[in-house]
């Protein structure tokens, strides 16, 4: 399993990324008058935060994966299962609040 010192590691790095998608996407709803140039590198470092993360789950499900050779299908499984729930409802809620607010609203 993991030891102390990198299970932090871990966490600092998914919160951090969280953070770095928080701002960049909080940037783009709150600034109507955003130039060009910020508005594509906000969308950019949003979609960086969702790699970081997704790197870094890969890399803890590839490493118990190691540690535990039996489990390592059910692992990977699981982990693309929640992957797939996660943007299946994120989707999901866009299109209702698109259907309800409209997308001048949202967008």
């Amino acid at each position: 399993m993991l030891s102390q010192d990198r299970a932090f590691l871990i966490k600092v790095c998914i919160t951090n990324a969280g953070i770095l998608g928080f701002v960049s996407m909080l940037t783009l709803a709150l600034h109507s008058k955003l130039h060009v140039f910020f508005a594509l590198l906000a969308l950019t470092a949003g979609s960086a935060s969702i790699a970081i993360a997704d790197v870094t789950i890969d890399a803890c499900v590839a490493q118990n994966s190691i540690a535990n050779p039996s489990l390592a299908a059910d692992i990977q499984s699981l982990c693309g299962l929640c992957s797939s729930i996660g943007s299946l409802l994120g989707f999901s809620i866009s299109g209702i609040l698109i259907h309800a607010i409209g997308s001048q609203v949202i967008f």
